[in-house]
């Protein structure tokens, strides 16, 4: 049977998918009061867990070790940083079948401790409340669900140009060319790297909270309801 209705993440999701058809935007909506949270002593604690002294500037990333997300250019990214910025330290959050090939490629160019291959958590929002900022250097991606929760948390974020410009609602994401390693260190360098402490509501007005999508989801059932049972919704 055909589709009845379409529904996309983005507008630029939306038009991929469905080209000419008309269809509905429902953004990647998470939960803004979890990742908004902050805790300073819990910060201090996950850091200290981490091996991270609160003189240092931990950058994070989120993704499971796949060649898509490029965890190969971050290492080349992180090492001209920490030229310049020799308190860096890179967190890498997830698992996946490169991700020995990235712990050879660490050691070999000489970051060793200055890298932390933090695995799979289930701590997410403890995680971007530790970093300082976030980086997404995707070689493709359609609209990632941690660049969300990494704005929502405040975090300045750099994001390859191949991600979907939908995903951004904050005033700290900065979109830079895949291609030019040197932008990215000169963006990081010359950029406020101070948390968004109003990137919640920001969230919200975007549309990205999950209780908007839930709400946007029930009047929607409860519409096609009335449409084919002929009663009417309260």
């Amino acid at each position: 049977r055909e589709l009845t209705h379409r529904f996309a993440c983005s507008q630029r999701a939306g038009e991929m998918l469905y080209g000419s058809h008309s269809f509905k935007v429902l953004p990647n909506g998470v939960n803004t009061d979890r990742f908004a949270r902050h805790d300073a002593a819990d910060r201090a604690a996950l850091r200290a867990e981490l091996g991270v002294a609160e003189d240092e500037i931990l950058f994070g990333h989120v993704g499971r070790f796949t060649q898509q997300k490029n965890h190969a250019g971050l290492l080349e990214l992180f090492a001209s940083l920490r030229q310049r910025m020799p308190r860096a330290r890179l967190v890498l959050v997830g698992g996946g079948a490169l991700e020995p090939q990235i712990r050879e490629q660490a050691a070999r160019m000489g970051l060793g401790q200055s890298v932390i291959f933090a695995g799979v958590r289930g701590d997410m929002q403890r995680l971007y409340h530790a970093m300082d900022v976030f980086l997404l250097p995707s070689l493709f991606e359609g609209l990632p669900v941690v660049l969300v929760e990494a704005q929502v948390s405040g975090l300045p974020c750099f994001v390859s140009d191949t991600v979907d410009p939908g995903a951004a609602f904050a005033q700290n994401i900065h979109y830079l060319p895949l291609n030019q390693p040197d932008a990215w260190v000169q963006a990081i360098l010359s950029a406020d790297l101070t948390r968004d402490l109003h990137a919640r509501e920001r969230a919200i007005e975007a549309g990205f909270d999950v209780r908007t999508s839930a709400e946007f989801l029930q009047n929607f059932y409860l519409e096609q309801y009335a449409i084919h049972s002929g009663e009417e919704t309260v």
